[in-house]
């Protein structure tokens, strides 16, 4: 039997585990995404209802707790702080956002700007911190109130046609929460305020993703969880057994046993590594595991795509087990072979994967537009300086435009960039069809879909502001080689500009 403690009891298949839960972690959990929906939802009937009795005068984010409320939203707040410490905004026009008490500068991250402040700008908004005429930032403003920030600032791109700023969870890739995650960031809260350190693995990568026997993977989650029904934890629930080591006679731990048993030792040892492993009672499972599925094995082995070392545990234990129940007494030679011999038995059982067909996107047949409009732009990482360019072609011929800026900090957010410059210009050219052709497939993903990289929110909410214009609009891919006019504008204009601040 496996023993496991009410606190051990934290797993999901992502988060380290096989079914079992921290019941209160994965209850916060579930009153977090209760509480995004409210947030997200307000004209909803519940939220109406809860909001108009228990946040008459504050907002949901900043009401607080009193002694006459329901249970259920004891529970709610509950959730409600699980998101404050794990939000941050995304700068739309900056109306809701507070420029020194909210997170709004980092995308992975909750940072604010670093304090004191000054009186006269202790209550500003970041809205107060962009041009009322263009809608971008003020430069002057921001050196004289944020100097420190002003390159992480004018690398954030706002939305110049007033899209609302929007709370994004920062723990998944689209900013939206999810019960997984809420599920890991509330567990994590709750080891840090344990005294009892807890092993730094990543679940996936060192259990779950292993090339490995699913029962190996749960020999080794149970290691890893201190739940391996060894001498020294059965002792700790008095379970009337000798706990001693069968082969040396010392107090038997997990570690002990896998590790530093002079019969272990030798095991691994002696395993066909091709780096030479000489732990002399150094390695532990908590800090070492990670390193020991990284080791190869030597070729002539068999094994090489595979990890051996998760094969050694699981043969370790075994061999434990038939020692104790069989009255077996296994060599090392014979836990050595007996893992080598499973692991090839185990990889040869998978089969060969077929190779993949390189994938080739289909391009559709173009279908009559007015116009079409074409865009790229030529980013350089050092400098953050971009070249925009796009050529605007009908069937009167072909109009080309270029344009340059500063404080870009990636190949998407410059992409999209030059869309929302061109869509912009077609625009006051009056033009009403339009096709919108790239070869940034990120980019035509987030204009196609709900799903909005969270770099770019203010530029693809102001090109779907626009576009929203248009008696026809529509967004598509297109390969490189079909995008001439785009790029060789692109790539003039950022040579342009790059000569300029060099003369």
């Amino acid at each position: 039997m496996a023993w496991v403690s009410w606190d051990d009891m934290t797993q999901t298949k992502s988060n380290g585990g096989l079914g079992f839960r921290d019941f209160q972690s994965f209850n916060n959990a579930y009153l977090a995404k209760l509480s995004w929906r409210l947030l997200n939802n307000p004209n909803s009937l519940l939220a109406q209802t809860l909001f108009g009795k228990y946040c008459k005068d504050e907002e949901f984010l900043q009401c607080p707790g009193n002694y006459s409320e329901s249970h259920g939203w004891r529970g709610i707040l509950i959730g409600r702080d699980l998101l404050l410490e794990n939000m941050g905004w995304l700068v739309g026009d900056g109306k809701a956002i507070k420029a020194w008490p909210d997170p709004w500068l980092s995308l992975t991250n909750q940072v604010r700007p670093m304090g004191p402040a000054l009186e006269w700008c202790s209550y500003i908004l970041v809205s107060d911190l962009l041009d009322p005429d263009t809608r971008e930032w003020n430069r002057d403003l921001i050196r004289l109130i944020f100097p420190s920030l002003e390159t992480t600032i004018l690398s954030m791109k706002p939305s110049r046609l007033g899209a609302s700023d929007k709370l994004k969870w920062l723990h998944t890739k689209d900013g939206e929460f999810s019960t997984k995650t809420g599920y890991s960031t509330a567990l994590e809260a709750r080891s840090k305020d344990s005294d009892r350190p807890r092993p730094s693995v990543n679940w996936n990568r060192g259990v779950w993703n292993l090339k490995t026997a699913p029962k190996v993977q749960h020999v080794i989650w149970k290691a890893l969880k201190g739940a391996l029904p060894v001498g020294e934890k059965l002792l700790a629930r008095q379970v009337p057994i000798d706990p001693l080591c069968k082969r040396c006679g010392k107090l038997e731990s997990i570690n002990h046993l896998l590790f530093h048993c002079e019969f272990a030792e030798k095991v691994w040892k002696q395993a066909p590594f091709l780096q030479y492993l000489d732990q002399r009672g150094l390695l532990y499972l908590e800090t070492d595991w990670m390193g020991l599925v990284e080791l190869t094995c030597l070729r002539p082995v068999g094994i090489v795509a595979t990890q051996l070392a998760p094969w050694l545990i699981c043969s370790l234990w075994t061999s434990r087990n038939n020692m104790i129940f069989n009255n077996k007494i296994v060599t090392i030679e014979e836990v050595i072979s007996r893992a080598i011999s499973s692991a090839k038995e185990w990889k040869n059982a998978q089969g060969q994967d077929e190779p993949k067909k390189p994938s080739q996107r289909k391009i559709e047949d173009v279908p009559h537009y007015d116009t079409v409009l074409q865009t790229d732009a030529a980013w350089t990482e050092t400098t953050g300086t971009t070249g925009l360019g796009w050529a605007i072609k009908t069937a009167r011929g072909t109009q080309r435009f270029s344009n340059s800026t500063t404080f870009v900090t990636s190949p998407l957010m410059a992409e999209s960039l030059a869309m929302r410059e061109a869509i912009k210009k077609s625009k006051e050219l009056g033009i009403r069809s339009l096709r919108c052709e790239s070869d940034s497939s990120q980019l035509i993903k987030a204009l196609s879909s709900s799903f909005e990289p969270l770099e770019i929110y203010g530029i693809i909410s102001d090109i779907k502001i626009e576009a929203s214009s248009f008696d026809v609009i529509s967004f598509c891919w297109i390969p490189r080689e079909r995008n001439v006019d785009g790029d060789s504008l692109a790539k003039a204009a950022l040579r342009h500009v790059t000569t300029d601040s060099f003369s």
